[in-house]
């Protein structure tokens, strides 16, 4: 477990409904992340308050809420930052630019056809 074991339970929380095909009961969402009913109770009811899960009354299940929606179409949104992405580890050492090793990101390389235009040739050749 975590050092955060607050944050853990409620990500497990909202986990499980996200993850089921159709919208469940409290008392599955306890034991799917094995919790006191009254823990899960209360994790679920903060997560309504935010957002990110929705309480279906009348059938008394719970769902994943538009907050949740949106997190997770964050990632995929066009112009998202590919920081976003999980690192890709290094060797120690390693030579290419953009690494752990010296801190700065690599810089964007432009098309050749952009770096020509830009000296004042044409590609076609003058």
């Amino acid at each position: 477990m975590s050092h955060v074991p607050a944050a853990t339970r409620t990500l497990r929380v909202l986990r499980f409904p996200a993850s089921q095909p159709d919208p469940v009961a409290l008392d599955r969402i306890s034991r799917a992340c094995d919790l006191p009913r009254s823990t899960a109770y209360h994790l679920v009811n903060a997560m309504i308050a935010e957002g990110f899960v929705v309480h279906l009354e009348d059938e008394r299940r719970y769902g994943p809420g538009v907050a949740a929606f949106e997190v997770g179409t964050g990632f995929a949104r066009p112009g998202t930052p590919a920081t976003h992405r999980a690192p890709t580890p290094r060797r120690p050492g390693s030579t290419r630019r953009g690494t752990a090793d010296t801190g700065r990101a690599p810089r964007a390389r432009r098309p050749l056809r952009d770096r020509g235009a830009r000296a004042g040739s044409s590609a076609a050749g003058d």
